[in-house]
C-alpha cells in the first residue's frame, strides 16, 4: 500500500521506519505521508518545514503506539 503526499522544495524530508506493518486505520492516521509497507516494517516519508513539525509527526507516531526503528533525513 502506497499514499502520496505533496511535496515542497522549502521542505525537509524524513524517512521514519516503524515496526511492523500498517494496516487501512494507520495508514489513514497518516496521509500526510509517503507510505511503502515492506515484511514486517512500515517505511513513511514527511515533508516538513521544521524541527517543531518534525516532533509533531513522532509525537503522532507515539500516540499510536508504534514503534520506531529510525529517522533519517534525507539528502
Amino acid at each position: 500500500m502506497t499514499n502520496n503526499a505533496g511535496t515542497s522544495a522549502d521542505q525537509d524530508r524524513y524517512r521514519i521506519v516503524a515496526q511492523g506493518e500498517f494496516g487501512a486505520l494507520l495508514s489513514t492516521a497518516f496521509r500526510d505521508a509517503t507510505i511503502h509497507i515492506d515484511e514486517n516494517t512500515t517505511e513513511l516519508l514527511f515533508q516538513v518545514a521544521d524541527a517543531q513539525e518534525l516532533f509533531g509527526v513522532l509525537d503522532r507516531l507515539r500516540d499510536h503506539a508504534v514503534t520506531i526503528i529510525s529517522v533519517n533525513r534525507e539528502e
